[in-house]
Parts: C-alpha cells; sequence; structure tokens
C-alpha cells in the first residue's frame, strides 16, 4: 500500500476531528487552515470537505508540490491516496 507524503501525527488528526466537529456545529461545508507548526514541514494546507456520506481531508505541501487525501467517516481518518506534481 502506498503511504502518505505527509504523515498525520496524533495531535495534527486531533485538530482536524475537533475542526470537523466544529464545521458541523456551525453547519459549514468546509473549512481549512495553514499549519505553521507542521513537523518537518514549512508550508502544509489542509482542506476539510464535506460530501454526502463521508468528509475529505486533502493535505498539499506546496514547496513539495504533494498531495495526501484521506477521508473521514465516524471520527476516523483513513489515508485514501496521493498524488505529486
Amino acid at each position: 500500500m502506498k503511504q502518505p507524503y505527509y504523515v498525520l501525527d496524533e495531535n495534527t488528526r486531533h485538530i482536524i476531528i475537533e475542526l470537523l466537529n466544529k464545521a458541523k456545529e456551525l453547519d459549514l461545508g468546509n473549512v481549512n487552515f495553514h499549519y505553521y507548526a507542521a513537523p518537518g514541514s514549512d508550508n502544509t494546507d489542509f482542506y476539510i470537505t464535506e460530501y454526502k456520506t463521508y468528509w475529505e481531508l486533502v493535505v498539499k505541501q506546496r514547496w513539495k508540490k504533494t498531495t495526501d487525501i484521506y477521508k473521514i467517516l465516524d471520527g476516523s481518518i483513513t489515508y485514501d491516496c496521493s498524488e505529486k506534481d
């Protein structure tokens, strides 16, 4: 199985789930943020988007030109695939 370019640590996973819960509470369909504290990376952007049956997390590292895609369902973040430009 292919591995993500950016591996989510426990602290980052916690932040993502908390933001997703807040987005649900506020009835937002998406939320994104730039993570300055991302270990081993200078520029990491996170995009959390709601779909009909699940939420999607896209992690982009601009300088490395990588994208990782995760699915979030029932509070669990599961790696799906990656792309490199």
